[in-house]
């Protein structure tokens, strides 16, 4: 039995993946009425397999504790909470710490209250890999980004800090508990179909608001250093394959799961074609479409460990922004 918290976006597409593929799951959420939304919108079929535990602050010591103790024996931990958003009043309080001290809280209350546990698969992200001050002509799972303490004061660079600053610490949580297999995985900026248990499109996650946008012929967001994306499904399989492979171990490794490149104006063209019915914007297969490299993007990619050794075949952004946006329509009209 895997322990998960289920309520974000990547999250609940994990959940999905677990259930059909037969796995029971504990999901941790801050609050019954976010477990209760999460149950509803699970098929009838599913919800016997899914059991909700209460943690309100993943930051305060000992935040796990009982989660672990009172659901054991548990087989697997997915640990994928960490806040991602622009209404930063604190870069500290309100995504630093939460990173950092959700991940070190979860980390140790593992061999006190969940011994049983086999392996841990942690959400990390791009941002421990790439470096956008100078960037590498090709990035893997070997690059490692780095860092400084006057970066995660800014508020523009703050989750790039606290993603590398959790990430060491679970390597060397790892270290001192040979036991636990840690393997992490590294995608950029996530599109795809939002939540089911979603109650609005004013809690859609903060990087499908660039879709949203392009929808509602709105602005859409300055592009930043991160030109590459994921599909949030094939991120989430990613997760779950972490836990099942056999023969070809990723105990101690990093997955950088990148299905291609993305723009503001690739988006609006996928939008407008999918709208008009023509169905233009690029393959629907991640890597048919995005050639360039370095010398278009600015930088290459490598990810080849996840496409051999979990086995994944990434979405295009086609493909991953219709579904984005067909999964937002009832949302709209609601």
């Amino acid at each position: 039995m895997p322990s998960l918290g289920g309520s974000g976006f990547l999250a609940s597409h994990i959940l999905d993946i677990l259930l059909d593929r037969g796995f029971s799951v504990v999901t941790t959420v801050r609050s019954e009425e976010k477990g209760r939304r999460i149950l509803s919108a699970l098929p009838p079929a599913h919800r016997d397999k899914v059991s909700v535990a209460i943690v309100p602050d993943i930051t305060q010591p000992g935040a796990f504790d009982e989660a672990l103790r009172s659901n054991a024996p548990l087989d697997h931990v997915i640990h994928t909470a960490a806040p991602y958003h622009f209404s930063i009043t604190s870069p500290i309080n309100d995504i630093v710490l939460p990173a950092v001290l959700g991940t070190a809280n979860l980390l140790h209350a593992i061999p006190l209250h969940a011994p049983s546990v086999q392996r841990v698969i942690l959400t990390s992200s791009s941002a421990t890999i790439l470096n956008p001050a100078n960037h590498a002509r090709v990035y893997d799972e070997s690059v490692h980004g780095q860092t400084s303490w006057s970066e995660a004061l800014n508020p523009q660079s703050c989750y790039r800090a606290a993603k590398i600053y959790a990430e060491r610490l679970a390597f060397a949580f790892a270290a001192a508990h040979p036991s636990i297999s840690l393997t992490t995985i590294n995608p950029p900026l996530l599109f795809g179909p939002p939540p089911r248990h979603l109650p609005s499109l004013t809690h859609l996650n903060t990087s499908n608001r660039r879709v949203l946008d392009a929808v509602r012929r709105h602005p859409q967001g300055p592009m930043g250093p991160v030109v590459i994306f994921c599909d949030v499904r094939d991120a989430a399989l990613a997760h779950v394959r972490a836990l099942e492979v056999q023969g070809k171990d990723v105990k101690g490794k990093r997955v950088f799961a990148v299905a291609g490149y993305f723009s503001n104006e690739r988006i609006e063209k996928v939008v407008r074609g999918w709208e008009e019915g023509r169905g233009e914007g690029g393959s629907r297969e991640g890597e048919k479409e995005d050639g360039g490299g370095w010398e278009r993007w600015g930088y290459g990619f490598d990810n080849s460990r996840s496409r051999e050794v979990l086995g994944l075949r990434y979405r295009g952004l086609k493909a991953c922004v219709e579904d984005t946006v067909k999964a937002m329509v009832p949302l709209m009209e609601a």
